[in-house]
């Protein structure tokens, strides 16, 4: 049976249990609160944006962190009374930020917070520093150097097609040709209508003799620039390495069109003509390709076979 002091001890103690619960309920009733709607610019409502939430003037008190769930919405309970800096971040939108003052047991609204939708082709200012920083390291012959600003844009806009371009350029007379190659098919695969990578990829499967490759970017390249004479004279020549005369023929013959005076073009037509046992035809673009170059490579060649054809009876 318990006596009057051991009694008394143990309502003391209930007591003492009482309070120590009672302070935590205390303490949370006496905390503040956040909550707000995130919308873009056309009032829709943004989900998964990231807000920092950072007190202001504490260096004990650590940022906190959370989303806004799929109505755009967010509440953050648990606050001790003073101004909080706000920052809302999402890939595609522009950022934002907003100063609040939490006031204690109160839910603050905040109501509407704007973040814009950033537009289609919209690049970091960051970025266009670094891409010209890797364009002036170019024109300085500081190839490493290129690369590694043009990289630093690729990670502020990584499907900027000029941006792997001049990184295949640089990577090109780095003699890396994998990396070279690797960027000026990806500036192809984010635009295709991009002419300027397709001719160092044509030069460099015609280097390895990848006819079929070389051939494909050619193609493309004269159909989106049919008055380039480099690319039509380049796509005959690989055609004929691929055994299509007719083809290459109709090459080389839209590239006297461009220039009648391309030496060249009337060797190759001479040569196809002698495939086909033309020998006429031969002839006449031979002699026309001595004329226009006496002292040409192919001179000495191109004057053997006239001669062997005009003593054929």
């Amino acid at each position: 049976m318990m006596n009057g002091i051991g009694l008394r001890l143990a309502r003391l103690a209930a007591a003492a249990l009482l309070v120590m619960l009672l302070f935590p309920s205390l303490a949370a009733a006496q905390a503040g609160s956040l909550a707000g709607t995130v919308v873009d610019d056309d009032g829709n409502l943004v989900a998964g944006v990231n807000i920092t939430v950072t007190p202001e003037g504490s260096l004990s008190s650590r940022p906190r962190q959370l989303q806004t769930n799929d109505k755009g919405q967010f509440v953050l309970a648990g606050l001790t009374a003073g101004r909080y800096q706000l920052t809302y971040e999402k890939e595609g939108y522009e950022s934002a930020s907003q100063d609040v003052q939490v006031r204690i047991a109160e839910r603050n609204r905040l109501g509407d917070i704007l973040l814009p939708r950033l537009p289609e082709d919209y690049v970091d200012p960051g970025a266009q520093v670094h891409f010209d920083a890797g364009v002036a390291a170019t024109d300085a012959e500081e190839y490493q150097k290129a690369v590694e600003s043009f990289l630093l844009v690729l990670e502020m806009a990584p499907d900027v097609p000029e941006v792997h371009y001049n990184i295949g350029i640089s990577y090109e007379k780095l003699e890396n040709l994998d990396k070279a190659i690797e960027h000026y098919e990806r500036a192809l695969e984010l635009r295709p209508s991009y002419y300027e990578p397709l001719i160092p990829l044509s030069d460099y499967y015609t280097s390895n003799q990848d006819w079929s490759r070389a051939g494909e970017y050619l193609k493309r390249a004269t159909e989106m620039r049919p008055d380039d004479l480099s690319s039509q004279y380049n796509f005959g020549a690989v055609l004929m390495n691929s055994g299509e005369m007719d083809a290459a023929k109709t090459a080389f013959e839209k590239v006297l069109e461009l220039d009648p005076a391309r030496a060249g073009a009337h060797f190759q037509l001479g040569m196809i003509a002698v495939s086909q046992a033309k020998n006429d035809e031969a002839v006449l673009h031979l002699e026309k390709y001595i004329e226009l170059d006496p002292e040409g490579a192919q001179a000495a060649t191109a004057k053997g076979i006239v001669d062997t054809l005009k003593a054929q009876p």
